[in-house]
């Protein structure tokens, strides 16, 4: 079905949230949209368990607004994230008081030929403590690591599970005869952001660390026993000693304990919070769980697990063999669409705004080159999506925090309209009935650059070059200024193309009223009807904005120059026959003012290909881990020669010039095929600087039936130049003058030819 206007400005919610937001309460709101989002896209669980996180987000976020302390807001938190039924992932106990009568340190102690460790609280001198302990392994039948307690450090130093791996590693425990093969961790990775509407992007991955293997050349067997509370005081050590028949682990009853790595993070009220970015998978690849060997009650005194440890080590123990089932890997998952429609209820908004948020931070190319603190934007739109009192003002509050990510492919679409918001007037305020005009933005003027119905622009008076100044009695370039911050894209250029060509939309049977200036500087009024609503994105009036052409198009400008328009939808065979008319032409000019129609890349290059074994770009793709406990987002820069190899060896190459002509127009793959022109046939480019956002695609969904995009990669100049929020440069600076507009020329192309036959 289609989606009015009407449903867009009628569907009210139920529940209004009126209140003025604090900065606390807006802090809260958002760092834990950053929690939501760590646990969405790194959590292992998330990736092949079945939970509905996002409901799960969304279902508490009026308790973090109603928290009225530090406690409320923790609890709201433990809340959400005790669903993942984690214990690693949790919001951390803060100690009463962490001086010397509270902090416990490492400490050891030998008692009838057993060695016992108490690792305690993990403090700066814990590392040497244990060294010193481990001195005394030739003189003991076996050592008790009591991996209990531990609450109140603050030390960073490391967990005490850390602390005997690193201590294995270092030979002071390798006590024993034979391989010891320790568990390997996994940690989930991505190249881009997986598409949720469509299968672009790529999948998320497990990344698993190669598995520590220990030689033990010690001739005699020390038996160990691990007393162990929780997923983070379980050393890999223990499950390594257990598989050789050398360790026990003994824990809480009613537990079950995943070993991984927990990343930590404060937020809010100085909240700290754990989240597993990591778990355990064994040499014979199956998710490691502690099985234990004996299992104690908590509410016994502690001696009690101390007394089963000393027994099963006096007593002996057997090496236990279990069932293998190979650890689940990530599974591919398109998301359904949100069920809570247009207008959707606070949580959902809130789950919008940090999932916008999550995967912008996470993953988008661009993000370091925003001007404007991409935390800073999302706080600032929080209070929008709150306050949204229909649908209309949730999708500018949308509109308005994507603006920020600078991104020309940052689409945002309706499932139920086939119009991009890209190109929708709509968030501007307008209808979605097309004028008989197209407009642009010369010389910070507002201008006629294209008719679209002739004959109704005859009748009411307008025409190509004419300014117009003011649209229903505003003036017309406030208009345009306006609403900008609604408008995703690349650079201000670009910006300033997708909003200008919707301010005079209107609704059905509208008559803008307008105030234009025309060619002889008279100002005079104009009464410019609406004629039909737009029809998408394929819409005669949408591909008029993008092609200079909308049949195919070549010919020859002079006898000697040929000219080709890449925006008009040329086939496999019409691109043959072009470069066979222009083969012996002195230069061809290639329009790329717009949105290009490649039925195929190789037809295009085939013909071009002057420079052999040469990179035309690179691809820069960020492979994203857990970004915290400096584990975060590596750049992969790959080059793209394949191009190059692709194209065939077509028996003859053009030896003409290649111009290109460019300007803001051009985005994405009108901005790679020059790229590639450069490299393979020394193309020269004339006009303005292109879109800025030459890349793949990716694209993921949020309440409200919209589908987000964003740019997957980032790709550059071959010598590493960038491209993103610059875009291709030209080597010929020129851009249009209203005095050229209104006398009938094409300044570019004009200057296009005067280089080509003067080589200046």
């Amino acid at each position: 079905m289609r989606l009015k206007l009407s449903l867009l400005l009628l569907i009210v919610s139920s529940f209004s949230f009126a209140q003025t937001l604090t900065t606390e309460q807006i802090n809260r709101l958002a760092d834990a949209g950053k929690v939501y989002g760590l646990v969405k896209y790194f959590h292992p669980y998330l990736q092949y368990k079945t939970l509905n996180w996002d409901s799960v987000f969304a279902a508490n976020v009026q308790g973090i607004i109603q928290a009225k302390n530090k406690q409320e807001y923790a609890d709201v938190i433990q809340r959400m994230l005790s669903v993942l039924n984690d214990n690693l992932t949790c919001v951390v106990s803060t100690p009463q008081a962490n001086n010397s009568d509270s902090l416990r340190t490492t400490s050891y102690k030998i008692k009838d030929s057993l060695l016992y460790v108490s690792m305690n609280d993990i403090t700066d001198n814990s590392y040497d403590k244990i060294g010193e302990a481990c001195q005394n392994l030739g003189k003991v039948k076996g050592v008790i690591f009591d991996m209990r307690n531990g609450e109140n450090s603050k030390s960073n130093y490391g967990t005490a599970a850390e602390l005997i791996d690193w201590s294995m590693d270092e030979s002071r425990l390798l006590f024993f005869k034979g391989d010891v093969v320790l568990p390997a961790f996994r940690t989930v990775g991505y190249e881009g952001l997986p598409g949720e509407s469509m299968p672009m992007g790529h999948d998320a991955y497990f990344k698993q660390e190669r598995a520590p293997v220990f030689k033990g050349t010690y001739q005699k067997d020390i038996l160990f026993a691990f007393i162990v509370s929780r997923e983070d005081r379980v050393p890999l050590t223990a499950i390594g000693l257990q598989q050789k028949g050398l360790g026990v682990i003994i824990q809480p009853e009613g537990k079950e304990l995943v070993p991984g790595r927990a990343g930590s993070l404060y937020i809010q009220d100085s909240l700290l919070i754990n989240i597993r970015a990591a778990e355990a998978i064994g040499s014979d690849g199956s998710l490691t769980i502690v099985r234990p060997d004996a299992v104690y009650s908590q509410s016994e005194k502690p001696d009690a697990a101390i007394h089963m440890a000393e027994n099963m080590i006096v007593n002996g123990f057997k090496h236990r063999l279990y069932t293998v089932q190979p650890a689940p890997q990530a599974l591919r998952r398109l998301l359904e669409p949100y069920q809570e429609g247009d207008y959707p209820p606070l949580g959902y908004r809130m789950l919008a705004a940090a999932k916008i948020f999550s995967a912008i931070d996470n993953f988008h190319p661009g993000k370091h080159l925003l001007e404007k603190n991409w935390e800073d934007s999302y706080k600032s739109c929080i209070p929008k999506f709150i306050a949204a009192r229909d649908s209309l003002e949730y999708l500018r509050a949308v509109a308005e925090l994507y603006s920020n990510i600078r991104d020309s492919h940052g689409f945002i679409q309706n499932l139920d309209f086939n119009v991009t918001y890209r190109l929708n007037p709509i968030i501007q305020g307008e209808g979605i009935f097309i004028p008989p005009v197209i407009t642009d933005v010369v010389e910070n003027k507002l201008i006629v650059t294209g008719i679209f119905n002739d004959s109704v622009c005859r009748k009411v008076g307008i025409r190509k070059g004419d300014i117009i100044l003011s649209i229903d009695g505003n003036s017309a370039m406030k208009q345009v200024e306006e609403a900008r911050k609604y408008q995703p894209a690349s650079t201000n250029a670009s910006q300033i193309f997708y909003v200008s060509k919707f301010v005079l939309f209107g609704n059905r049977g509208q008559i803008r009223k307008l105030q234009v200036q025309g060619f002889d500087g008279i100002i005079r009024k104009v009464n410019m009807p609406t004629l039909r609503e737009l029809g998408g994105d394929t819409d005669d009036y949408i591909l008029s904005i993008y092609s200079r052409h909308i049949k195919p198009t070549f010919y020859f400008l002079t006898k000697d120059i040929g000219y080709a328009d890449l925006t008009s939808p040329l086939s496999v065979e019409q691109v043959d026959s072009m470069f066979n008319l222009f083969k012996n032409t002195k230069a061809i000019v290639f329009e790329d003012r717009g949105y290009p129609h490649f039925v195929d890349n190789t037809a295009w290059y085939a013909r071009l290909y002057k420079n052999k074994n040469v990179n035309v770009a690179l691809f820069s793709f960020n492979t994203p881990g857990f970004p915290i406990n400096n584990q975060g987002t590596h750049i992969d820069i790959q080059n793209a020669k394949v191009w190059v190899d692709q194209t065939p060896d077509t028996g003859w190459v053009y030896k003409g010039k290649i111009v290109v002509l460019i300007n803001e127009s051009a985005q994405s793959a009108a901005e790679h095929g020059p790229l590639v022109l450069k490299s393979l046939s020394d193309a020269t480019f004339i006009g303005s600087p292109t879109a800025g956002s030459d890349a793949f695609v990716t694209s993921f969904i949020i309440p409200g039936n919209l589908t987000l995009y964003l740019s997957a990669c980032e790709v550059m100049y071959p010598d590493g130049r960038r491209i993103m929020q610059k875009g291709l440069q030209p080597d010929i600076f020129v851009r249009p003058t209203i005095k050229g507009i209104q006398a009938g020329k094409d300044e570019v192309l004009e200057r296009a030819v005067k280089f080509i036959q003067t080589g200046k």
